[in-house]
C-alpha cells in the first residue's frame, strides 16, 4: 500500500495575533482542518467565526466536549496551559516564542535581546511541556538585530522569521509524519520574567 506523501491534521488554535491567524489561514490552504479556536483577542475570535470554527472561552470549555485534535498550537499565547489540557491532542502541542531557545526563555526576549546588545536574535517553534519553554525544538529561525531596531519592531521581525519558518520548516515536518526534534540543553537556559 503507498502511504501519502503529505499527511494531514487537524488542529485546535490558541493566540492573539495576525500571526496566529497568518498560521491559521496556512493551515487552511493547505488541506488541514482547525477544529477550535481560544482566541486571545477579538480579531482572532471573529476571523474563527467567519471561518466557521468552534470557538472557545476556556481551556476547561474545550475538555468538556469531544473536539478531539491531533496538535495545538500555541502562537502569541499569554496563557499557561494546564497539565490536563496539554494532555488533549492526539500528538502534541506546539508554542511559538519569540526567541532562540534554551537562551532567553520567558518573557520579554525581545526587550532583553535589546538591552543586552545582541547581534542576533530568532525564534522558537517547541513542543509544550508543563514547565514554560522547555519542550523539544522543532524548527528555529535566526536574522541579524539592527542598530535601529527596538522592542517593538524586533518583534515584527519575529513574527516574520516564525510566519516563515511556520510555512518552510515547521508545517513541511509534521506533514511528513516524521517531524524531528532537538532536545534543549537547559543548562543554556536564561528563565525572564521581567525586563
Amino acid at each position: 500500500m503507498l502511504h501519502p506523501s503529505k499527511f494531514t491534521f487537524s488542529f485546535g488554535l490558541i493566540g492573539g495575533s495576525n500571526l496566529t491567524i497568518s498560521c491559521g489561514e496556512w493551515l487552511l490552504a493547505n488541506g488541514h482542518q482547525i477544529i477550535w479556536t481560544l482566541p486571545r483577542g477579538k480579531s482572532i475570535a471573529d476571523w474563527a467565526t467567519q471561518k466557521q470554527i468552534a470557538v472557545f472561552d476556556s481551556q476547561e470549555s474545550i475538555q468538556a466536549t469531544s473536539h478531539s485534535v491531533d496538535f495545538i498550537f500555541s502562537i502569541v499565547n499569554d496563557l499557561l496551559l494546564t497539565p490536563e489540557f496539554l494532555k488533549l491532542p492526539r500528538r502534541f502541542a506546539i508554542n511559538y516564542h519569540n526567541a532562540l531557545l534554551p537562551r532567553y526563555g520567558g518573557v520579554f526576549a525581545t526587550s532583553w535581546a535589546i538591552l543586552n546588545k545582541e547581534k542576533e536574535h530568532g525564534i522558537t517553534w517547541h513542543q509544550i511541556e508543563s514547565t514554560i519553554d522547555t519542550g523539544n525544538l522543532l524548527a528555529q529561525r535566526k536574522f541579524k538585530i539592527k542598530k535601529s531596531d527596538t522592542g517593538y519592531s524586533l518583534n515584527q521581525h519575529c513574527y516574520e522569521a516564525a510566519f516563515s519558518a511556520f510555512k518552510e520548516l515547521l508545517l513541511p515536518a509534521l506533514e511528513s509524519g516524521n517531524p524531528g526534534y532537538q532536545k534543549q540543553d537547559l543548562k543554556k537556559t536564561d528563565l525572564l520574567f521581567s525586563a
